[in-house]
């Protein structure tokens, strides 16, 4: 009798260990799926700026800036430039016969939050040329901020003053390939944040010899009034 108990609980160990096993396995399945689907399509590299006041192109191997002052007491919007990457492999050799990596960006989803106090227009949505990238490929982008935000935090500021803002942008496009038998549809970037300076004057250039600029005339960097001195269009460059 005695054998047969033993030989009993070892077939309930046996199976109990067989069930462990499985469910053990159908886990490790199931978080594999959620990786493959939660993976990152596309991912916003760095943040871009102009490399001087009248190279007006945004390249994806410039340099990253690692601070950024723009200046509000001036009639222009706040801007930033962003890397977004295709983060796929090229697939030449899908099953369709064409590579199937590509993605086609639609719009960025901004979210900016100021240490002044509120602002208005803190939440929008701008839509963005419909660029399409392979995979492995990036593009520039660059995103306004509305006016209506830079004067909203001119009113709460005072000049010599500094706040932060923090600008952060999620990119949205669409994935035509396929994962399985599903159309994969749309993706997104994860949440981008970069801080701004802000100030209120500060980047103002005048003396002697070459006038102030005022609100509505001066020259900045490619429009924006931003990173380099601001000055009077009958003033040489600083």
């Amino acid at each position: 009798m005695g054998s047969v108990a033993q030989t009993s609980h070892a077939r309930v160990r046996s199976c109990s260990n067989f069930r462990s096993g499985l469910l053990a396995g159908l886990i490790a399945l199931t978080a594999g799926s959620a990786c493959v689907s939660d993976q990152d399509f596309l991912i916003v590299e760095n943040a871009v700026w102009f490399g001087s006041r009248d190279d007006c192109t945004l390249e994806a191997s410039g340099q990253a800036p690692l601070a950024m002052t723009a200046d509000v007491s001036f009639d222009s919007r706040i801007a930033l430039g962003f890397v977004v990457t295709n983060n796929q492999s090229p697939n030449p050799g899908s099953n369709t016969g064409i590579n199937d990596s590509e993605v086609a960006i639609t719009s960025a989803e901004v979210r900016l939050s100021f240490s002044g106090g509120a602002i208005a227009g803190s939440e929008f949505e701008v839509t963005v040329p419909s660029d399409s990238i392979s995979g492995g490929n990036s593009r520039t982008f660059l995103i306004q901020i509305p006016t209506a935000v830079t004067l909203s935090i001119r009113e709460s500021m005072t000049a010599g003053e500094y706040e932060t803002l923090e600008m952060e942008v999620t990119f949205k496009g669409r994935k035509y390939g396929q994962a399985g038998n599903s159309s994969l549809g749309e993706v997104a970037t994860r949440p981008y944040t970069f801080p701004l300076e802000i100030c209120m004057g500060c980047l103002t250039y005048c003396d002697d010899e070459c006038q102030c600029p005022t609100p509505t005339e001066w020259v900045g960097t490619c429009g924006f009034a931003q990173e380099l001195p601001v000055y009077h269009p009958a003033c040489t460059e600083p």
